[in-house]
């Protein structure tokens, strides 16, 4: 759904209580946000319009449109895509597809119908500097194929260049010679692939050049797609009139994720480093941690080898323990390989630079299990989990009778964190239930070690104890499967009196 906003408003003035009402399900209507997939991000800044006139690339830049053409009194809460669900991609082949959008232009296609493919400008003569498919030496950028634009990335991936043309929808049946059917010109633009400007590791690459008024629509004029190239970065916040591929993402970075029950059975001195990539693909990974926040991550105290595959996860334990210790703070990086085709070598891959856990509300970090801090992406348990033993009864239960049950279990301490003490009455808390929800517990939770049961079920029955330490760390144990049986009645026969019945 795309709306146009300059028509929409030339038709909102006869209408006004009719236009806030559709203005209103367009706020609060969210459809699904298709444009995620795109690869293309950022805008770029309509040079001779003002200095809020733009194209937005991804309208996961632009909730509710980034900025309207006027001011309300109020604020508007807007889903991102809401009301323009619009994106630019790149293909690993170099072709471009999709389209940017404009609150004052609509649409800007970077490519063209494949039903009815429309030639650009030059007649297609672009797309002799297309990349090209290495089987047959065919151009991947085809008139058939809908390809108006593409990008050609050198052997290295810096800079790439782009060729051909976007083309303004309402005005691609304009005979006006001076808008030139809505084309256009985007030849010449560079794409470098790792911005070095102080941006968010993960931007894979950032446009820089200006299109000229004279390859524009009259009425669109110069385009920036990087602040840099017409100095408005000094007043600006740069991202808001940046383009740039966001090839490689990490969606999700979590830490420790490490849950009781795997620190019961796997020890508690674990951490589990976990990413999820939500654009792109992932070659090759390496992880660094340290107690240190580090200006370079390169000097942690532990760095994991370069491992190629798209794991998502990595474990700090065992023989890869990440020099950790019981209790400290920890931070973490993760450095990620892409390539722009499937196809290349190992030589020509690149690397995002060192991604660093971030927990802040609008960033990507998120703590599962165990403790973080606000300058900080994890800390360690303090010790080891407690050791249970659970000790079935050596005889049959018998329904509704009493049956003994017992557990056995150490605890640790934080100045002791590998050497176990065995819990005593008072400092272990021992909690008891059973797959039989109608069983009776005597006592259900105590610091002693001990527990009758008297069982309602028959077949199929488990007791498991769960023990608490000091430090409200804890570990379950759970026996195996119990069959019950029902006890014999007991009678005894009794002669009624004669004289009792009269």
């Amino acid at each position: 759904m795309k709306i146009n906003f300059s028509q929409f408003f030339s038709d909102f003035k006869p209408g006004l209580l009719a236009g806030i009402f559709f203005l209103f399900l367009l706020i609060t209507w969210t459809p699904v946000e298709a444009s995620s997939s795109h690869n293309v991000r950022g805008y770029a800044r309509f040079t001779s319009l003002g200095t809020s006139t733009f194209m937005s690339l991804n309208c996961l830049d632009d909730a509710g449109g980034g900025r309207f053409p006027f001011n309300f009194p109020i604020h508007f809460s807007i889903a991102t895509c809401s009301i323009s669900d619009h994106g630019v991609n790149i293909s690993s082949n170099g072709n471009f597809s999709g389209a940017a959008w404009s609150y004052l232009h609509g649409d800007i296609d970077f490519e063209t119908s494949t039903s009815s493919p429309i030639d650009t400008p030059d007649s297609g003569a672009f797309r002799a500097n297309c990349p090209k498919d290495p089987l047959d030496n065919s151009t991947y950028c085809t008139a058939a194929a809908g390809c108006s634009a593409c990008l050609v990335r050198n052997a290295s991936g810096t800079p790439g260049t782009i060729y051909g043309y976007a083309r303004v929808a309402d005005l691609a049946t304009s005979t006006v010679p001076a808008e030139k059917n809505g084309w256009i010109k985007l030849s010449g633009l560079s794409v470098h692939t790792i911005d070095s400007l102080g941006s968010p590791a993960y931007l894979a690459g950032s446009f820089s050049g200006v299109v000229s008024a004279v390859n524009t629509p009259a009425s669109i004029g110069g385009i920036s797609f990087n602040c840099l190239d017409d100095g408005t970065c000094g007043t600006e916040n740069h991202l808001n009139w940046k383009s740039y591929i966001w090839a490689i993402w990490v969606g999700e970075m979590s830490a420790p994720n490490w849950p009781y029950s795997s620190a019961c059975n796997s020890g508690a001195l674990n951490s589990s480093l976990k990413w999820q990539i939500t654009s792109g693909k992932q070659k090759k990974w390496q992880v660094a941690v340290s107690d240190v926040n580090l200006a370079n991550p390169d000097d942690a105290s532990f760095k994991s080898g370069e491992n190629f595959g798209e794991a998502s996860s990595f474990v700090c334990g065992g023989s890869n323990n990440c020099l950790l210790n019981y209790g400290d703070s920890y931070y973490w990086w993760l450095k990620l390989w892409y390539s722009i085709n499937d196809s290349d070598p190992e030589s020509a891959w690149l690397s995002t630079p060192w991604i660093q856990f971030n927990h802040s509300p609008s960033g990507m970090g998120r703590i599962v299990y165990g403790e973080s801090g606000d300058d900080w992406s994890f800390k360690t348990y303090l010790h080891e989990f407690p050791l249970v033993v659970v000790q079935a009864p050596s005889t049959t239960p018998v329904i509704g009778t009493s049956t003994d049950f017992f557990a056995y279990a150490s605890y640790y301490q934080p100045s002791t964190p590998t050497t176990y003490y065995d819990c005593d009455p008072g400092n272990c808390l021992y909690t008891w239930s059973s797959t039989d929800n109608l069983a009776i517990f005597s006592p259900k939770e105590s610091y002693l070690s001990a527990t009758k049961v008297i069982f309602q079920r028959p077949v199929g029955t488990t007791v498991t104890v769960r023990v608490t330490d000091p430090s409200n760390y804890f570990c379950e144990k759970t026996t195996g499967s119990i069959d019950a049986n029902f006890s014999m009645p007991l009678w005894k026969e009794v002669k009624v009196k004669k004289d009792a019945i009269q």
